[in-house]
């Protein structure tokens, strides 16, 4: 996952981070999938007993009582496994998350503590700014964007005067309660707020991008979950896509990285077919296998879930030296001590976000009142090229649309609009629902089109 921000120097040459959808419209997919970069930071001060509860789940769940969301935090059902429980060292920053993913919507900015989190200083809510008849789009994003920026710079210049003047006792009002706010972090003062001022965050609510989400991704879980059971991984593991696109079948991030799953170039390159025609990382079928096959080395070169899944955001390589510097697998540890490398706020995050995104997922039914109704699974069959095909050939002699096409295979946007050859033995995903043409043309003698089943294999090594 790539939490998405853009830099902004302060004359005071800190360097703060604020959502790129400020600057533009936020788009599904996009507010978690872009790297950022805090300055360093001296390591993370100790916190109170108090900031950290222990989620202790009831015995039972009374069921004439309404369901309170946070009660998904404690899997009250007992609908996840144990192996992804929440730990009490990392409750407070994944009910953080869990709040962005089923309370705060698209209009609502959070500007909070980027080392924790859990510190939330403001929510600006831009909401009715879309009420507004007068304004067309871009004056209304515009104007959000410039009610954000006002508070954003409020807050971060009250905790620069803080850390200049310390705590006194005739201060501005917003002063005192960010000092309060503070309070429950431990060092000196002075310097508790001159990090603070360091960190200060936005957050983009994904309320909205979630509840899409959940439609869509009735379409391709039954297949994950399918795949991901036969190759011995946990089902759980399927839900990430929440996390990095919220299943939007058409996300990129600046980075590059595209699909539901939301694969670099390279790493695409090393299982599938990445060009300028077709890109394989698109499609949700073949790149949930590509995502079994880096769980499955992740999790053989760290025994450990919250670190495999760290692992598919950071790389196995630096999480590899995360853990040599702090001498500890234990990813709460981790988090607390270890600022070297890319592992700074995304890589922090991105195990809890996941937890929250699960639970969220699990429980939707009791979080979210009168979802739509989630698309139905997709109904599919595999063949593959014996020799290479023009898409326009294939549309013709399957009685299909370029759209029917384009629906199973969206790896070949490209390659259908400029009608590119595709290679043999290409694997390609045909609707169903009316195959008549098909199987006439998987019987016809030097047929063009054979059965397959799916499946994808390293080119070379990724290590």
């Amino acid at each position: 996952m790539r939490l998405i921000g853009a830099n902004f120097k302060l004359k005071h040459g800190l360097r703060v981070f604020i959502i790129a959808g400020l600057a533009l419209p936020a788009r599904v997919g996009t507010a978690n999938n872009a790297p950022l970069a805090l300055q360093p930071t001296p390591p993370l001060a100790k916190l109170t007993a108090v900031d950290l509860p222990h989620f202790n789940p009831p015995a039972t769940r009374p069921k004439t009582k309404p369901f309170a969301p946070y009660s998904a935090l404690h899997d009250p059902d007992h609908r996840i496994s144990p192996d992804f429980q929440i730990p009490r060292s990392l409750s407070l920053r994944t009910k953080f998350w869990f709040d962005i993913y089923t309370r705060y919507g698209s209009h609502q900015f959070v500007i909070h503590h980027a080392l924790y989190p859990w510190i939330i200083f403001k929510v600006v809510d831009t909401s009715k700014i879309f009420d507004e008849p007068r304004l067309n789009k871009w004056a209304k994003y515009a104007k959000e964007k410039r009610i954000v920026h006002e508070d954003f710079y409020k807050i971060h210049r009250a905790l620069v005067a803080l850390a200049r003047r310390g705590w006194r006792r005739h201060m501005p009002r917003l002063e005192y309660v960010l000092a309060r706010d503070l309070s429950h972090v431990h060092g000196p003062r002075r310097w508790v707020y001159q990090q603070a001022a360091d960190s200060v965050r936005v957050q983009l609510g994904q309320r909205d991008f979630f509840i899409s989400g959940l439609k869509e991704s009735g379409r391709y879980l039954p297949f994950m979950e399918k795949e991901f059971s036969a190759n011995d991984l946990p089902v759980e593991l399927t839900r990430l896509p929440f996390v990095e696109s919220s299943f939007n079948i058409r996300a990129e991030s600046k980075a590059g990285a595209s699909g539901i799953w939301q694969l670099m170039p390279y790493m695409g390159r090393e299982f599938l077919l990445v060009n300028n025609q077709i890109d394989e990382r698109n499609s949700p079928f073949k790149s949930s296998l590509v995502a079994i096959e880096l769980f499955k080395q992740n999790y053989h070169k760290f025994k450990s879930w919250p670190l495999a899944i760290t692992a598919y955001n950071h790389g196995w390589h630096g999480l590899r030296d995360a853990i040599k510097a702090v001498h500890s697998k234990n990813l709460a540890t981790l988090i607390r001590h270890y600022h070297g490398g890319a592992f700074k706020f995304a890589s922090a995050n991105y195990y809890t976000c996941f937890l929250a995104a699960l639970h969220a997922q699990e429980y939707q039914k009791e979080i979210f009142k009168n979802l739509d109704p989630s698309e139905p699974p997709a109904d599919f069959k595999v063949v593959t090229l014996e020799r290479r095909t023009r898409p326009k050939a294939l549309i013709h002699r399957l009685g299909l649309s370029s759209d029917d096409l384009l629906t199973y295979n969206l790896d070949l946007k490209h390659a259908v609009s400029n009608n590119a050859l595709l290679p043999k033995g290409y694997y390609l995903i045909l609707p169903t629902h009316d195959d008549q043409a098909l199987e006439q043309l998987l019987l016809k003698k030097g047929r063009a089109l054979r059965e397959a089943e799916l499946h994808v294999s390293q080119r070379h090594s990724a290590g």
